[in-house]
């Protein structure tokens, strides 16, 4: 999004700048023919996880997940949740940003958090009371952010190929993106997204984290991609401080176990 959003406060930090992740030799201008290439390597991937017309045309999202902190302080620090491993149903509209709603369920049932326009809530006793604070504002709209990306991710409107990268063998197609212009600043997040050379489909992902810390990183790994209602859907969210840690003990894992979409609102 163009205001960060985050998953994470990451563990590792650049501190007391501005976090640049563009891949090495990339210009502050973009050149035409890495933007064409750019633009169309999101398009064909939006299309490898359903189209964007599908994706659009669903009035309503309800996915059943939970989420794992091995770190307290950063789970108490960076989200709502009330506990290190906390389950519940993150409910939106695909494509806004309006409401983005998680209700917490087994034994935490009765309580939640969401935003809802620009209004943050908690829930206590199936009652919503107003909250504030970065964990609010941030969190639920990333649930909603992340398990969308191949379609939000359109909406950046300066877009670059990076080129190509091997990783475990497989090549992925890099792909830069943000707003406004190429360079950083303190408030645009930036992404630079890696795509399945062959299927074109979402691999890993690096981003900033502007709206928590302007000098802090971090990276998600797809993995384990389910076909719901036409839609290609990862169902394992593996957040890490840096892409090269990714077999190392994770931030925090999100699980999808569960997903309904719906064609009008209810």
């Amino acid at each position: 999004m163009r205001a960060a959003l985050s998953l994470l406060l990451p563990a590792a930090l650049l501190v007391g700048c501005v976090s640049d992740i563009r891949p090495r030799g990339m210009e502050d201008v973009v050149s035409s023919d890495d933007a064409a290439r750019g633009r169309a390597l999101l398009e064909a991937s939006a299309e490898a996880h359903g189209g964007l017309e599908r994706w659009s045309s669903m009035a309503r999202a309800e996915l059943e997940m939970s989420d794992y902190w091995p770190s307290t302080m950063m789970r108490k620090m960076a989200t709502p949740l009330p506990a290190n491993e906390v389950s519940y149903v993150a409910t939106f509209v695909p494509g806004s940003g309006f409401i983005s709603d998680l209700a917490f369920t087994g034994e935490h049932a009765g309580e939640g958090a969401g935003v809802e326009g620009e209004w943050q809530y908690h829930v206590r006793d199936g009652e919503r009371e107003s909250a504030s604070g970065a964990a609010y504002d941030v969190y639920p709209p990333s649930i909603q952010w992340f398990s969308e990306f191949p379609f939000r991710i359109l909406e950046a409107d300066v877009v670059a190929w990076a080129g190509q990268q091997t990783i475990d063998g497989r090549a992925y197609d890099r792909v830069y993106a943000t707003w406004g212009e190429a360079k950083p600043n303190k408030s645009i997040d930036q992404y630079v997204v890696y795509l399945d050379a062959e299927t074109h489909e979402l691999g890993f992902v690096e981003y900033t984290v502007r709206t928590m810390m302007p000098f802090a990183s971090a990276a998600i790994t797809f993995e384990e991609l389910e076909d719901v209602d036409g839609l290609l859907l990862p169902t394992r969210l593996v957040v890490i401080n840096k892409l090269e840690n990714r077999d190392k003990k994770p931030l925090h894992l999100l699980t999808v176990h569960e997903a309904r979409f719906y064609e009008e609102m209810n």
